[in-house]
């Protein structure tokens, strides 16, 4: 493998890190023993600062470059943005309605295969049983139809394929000119 600079990311569909590479796995490394490398990324990606500092956590990420720009977002470099999964709430899904309708008719049917909830009839047949489709039909209050779902998240991810992220903890330290 090329030598590569100090802090160079690299993706690497090996098993291992490399010598003189590690996983970007968010671990814990002392400065004393990586001084170039943190030179270099500082705390920025956890660690107290002084005798530690933590690798780029890159598993579950997309990176995203850092800074500003027109008609973009700001990012901090080492930043972590978005999640995973996600539970919608009411005022992120779009305005939309659940219409029912019924037939002030009485029964036709025992099937809900093309129909409608009936009217009871005279003799006071209960709801459950239905009429077909083809007359005009009344519409349910809305208070009928009640909110859905049972507030489990969802994969809030695009389609992807993991491979690992590997950082060069020696190599060349890169100037800045």
């Amino acid at each position: 493998m090329a030598q590569g600079f100090i802090g160079e990311i690299r993706m690497f569909a090996g098993t291992f890190a490399p010598r003189d590479w590690a996983f970007c796995n968010g671990a814990v490394l002392g400065v004393n023993e990586n001084p170039s490398l943190f030179s270099l990324i500082g705390s920025t990606h956890g660690g107290d600062g002084r005798s530690t500092f933590g690798l780029p956590e890159m598993r579950g990420r997309v990176p995203v470059g850092s800074g500003h720009g027109p008609s973009l977002t700001p990012r901090i470099n080492g930043q972590r943005y978005g999640v995973e999964s996600v539970e919608l709430n009411i005022s992120e899904m779009p305005s939309h309605n659940h219409p029912m309708q019924a037939s002030t008719n009485p029964p036709t049917s025992p099937s809900p295969a093309n129909s409608v909830t009936a009217s009871p009839d005279s003799s006071g047949t209960p709801f459950g049983f239905y009429h077909e489709f083809g007359d005009p039909y009344t519409a349910f209050d809305s208070r009928v139809v009640d909110t859905a779902g049972n507030g489990e998240a969802h994969p809030n991810m695009m389609p992807y394929q993991s491979i690992n992220f590997i950082i060069a903890l020696k190599g060349i330290y890169p100037s800045r000119n």
